[in-house]
């Protein structure tokens, strides 16, 4: 999951031509099976951002003002 959360940021990297440091959030570490991570960049406003669905194996990307871009999708196992 990790490779496609960094396609994902690469992508709107590439596109917006912001580079800077991604924040991270997520839910308590309880919820593994079911955790979705909000991934922000720092720095720039409005900010691109990711999603990242561990249940769905989905990671999707966001522009400035909530337009959504691109899915892109984990090639890892479930387990």
């Amino acid at each position: 999951m990790d490779l496609t959360i960094t396609k994902a940021r690469n992508y709107l990297e590439n596109i917006y031509g912001f580079h800077g440091e991604w924040v991270k959030s997520s839910l308590p570490e309880d919820a593994e099976l079911y955790r979705v991570e909000l991934h922000v960049l720092s720095g720039t406003f409005p900010s691109p951002y990711i999603l990242a669905d561990y249940s769905c194996m989905k990671v999707k990307a966001f522009g400035p003002f909530m337009r959504y871009k691109r899915t892109f999708y984990a090639a890892e196992v479930k387990l």
